[in-house]
């Protein structure tokens, strides 16, 4: 049932929405006024655990070995790790 909803073709397509609106906020950092600075960063910090959570799922409903084989989990495990990363520091 789980890996029927990570399979989701509109689950996926929820998923790649995500990333681009990140990438999209995150490009904008540096080019707006410093007031925005925090704004960015709290919605830096919710697409975090968004992605976290997504990952969480993925392991759960593959499996740490069917997760791992898929390259593209490995990319975005090892993205969301070092977003961790960043955020304690």
């Amino acid at each position: 049932m789980l890996w029927d909803f990570i399979t989701n073709k509109q689950v996926e397509g929820f998923l790649l929405l995500l990333v681009f609106l990140n990438t999209l906020i995150l490009s904008l950092d540096g080019l707006l006024d410093n007031n925005y600075t925090p704004y960015i960063q709290t919605t830096n910090d919710v697409f975090t655990i968004l992605f976290i959570v997504e990952m969480i799922i993925k392991i759960y409903g593959f499996g740490v070995k069917g997760y791992c084989r898929n390259k593209i989990n490995l990319f975005d495990g090892a993205l969301v790790m070092i977003s961790v990363l960043e955020y304690f520091m």
